[in-house]
Order: C-alpha cells, then sequence, then structure tokens
C-alpha cells in the first residue's frame, strides 16, 4: 500500500505481492498441521510402547489343568483381595453359586461388585482364599479355558443390528 501510494508500485504488483504471500502462507500452514499431527503420532505411540512393555500380574500355572465340560458351579472360599497391598477391597468372601443357577450382584458403588467379577474372569489373583470354578482353583486352570467359559450380563444394554442370538451371545 505504501509503495502504491507513492506510485511506485502499480495494483497488479499490490495484488502479485498478496498473491504471493499468500501462496507461500499455505504451505508453511500444511506444515505445521503436520508438525501438530506428528507430535500427536509420536505421543500415541509412546503410549502403546509402554503398553506393550506391561507384562500382566496373572500368570498361567506352571502345570495348567484344563476344566470339566459343561456347567460349572462357581464358589468363592474365603476370598480377600486389594487394589494396594495391605487395603483389601474384599475381605473373606465366600459364597456357592451351583451350576445352571444365575446370580445377580447388587450392592452401592464400591461395594466390590466390579471386583468379584474380575476375580472370577481371573483378571486378577485373591490376595487369600480361592476362587473356584466346579472344585477347581482358578489358578491352577488354563487362561484360556477360564475366559472361554466364563460370562456376564452388565446392566447396561449394548444392542447390535443383528438376531436375538447374536445379541446374547
Amino acid at each position: 500500500i505504501y509503495l502504491y501510494s507513492r506510485g511506485e508500485a502499480t495494483l497488479g504488483t499490490v495484488y502479485l505481492l498478496l498473491h504471493y504471500s499468500n501462496t507461500l502462507q499455505r504451505p508453511l500452514e500444511q506444515l505445521a498441521r503436520q508438525l501438530q499431527d506428528l507430535q500427536s503420532a509420536t505421543a500415541s505411540i509412546n503410549r502403546i510402547q509402554k503398553l506393550f512393555e506391561i507384562q500382566p500380574k496373572v500368570q498361567e500355572h506352571a502345570h495348567p489343568v484344563g476344566l470339566p465340560v459343561g456347567a460349572q458351579a462357581v464358589t468363592f472360599a474365603g476370598v480377600t483381595f486389594g487394589y494396594e497391598a495391605g487395603d483389601p477391597i474384599l475381605r473373606n468372601v465366600s459364597f456357592h453359586l451351583p451350576a445352571g443357577k444365575v446370580m445377580g450382584l447388587l450392592g452401592r458403588t464400591g461395594s466390590g461388585k466390579t471386583t468379584i467379577t474380575r476375580l472370577l474372569f481371573r483378571f486378577h489373583d485373591p490376595d487369600g482364599g480361592a476362587v473356584c470354578l466346579s472344585t477347581q482353583d482358578l489358578r491352577m486352570a488354563k487362561l484360556e479355558d477360564v475366559r472361554g467359559r466364563v460370562g456376564m450380563v452388565t446392566q447396561e444394554v449394548q444392542l447390535f443390528q443383528a438376531s436375538v442370538r447374536d445379541n446374547l451371545t
């Protein structure tokens, strides 16, 4: 504008200067966006690598045994468990659910419902007592067998576009 007002540049020159500066600005903005994407991807890769480095606390027994075929009774025998050492969530929990029966867990938030299901799926091992399917302590069973035999229906309904059978399974 200064050069144009002094008559040292034409309107065409001013237009070309603005056009060239805009032409240079677009690739710089794209580079900035790509740099942000690269930083985000690098952070995500680091988080994924840390997840891969985590070793599960639950380990398969040296000589695991298979579970019997068919419906299994569930027994919690004096189970004590805490996510933090010395701070048990469950204390000496005992119950027996016969094979083929259904049980509902009700309780206040933080009362241990989810912890009981995590112990039954063997996502954690109890600090004391035993969780058994049939008469088999889950710590002795093959993890694949345990996770293939234990199922859970939560209170959160999630329906898929499929048949009733497919939704139930």
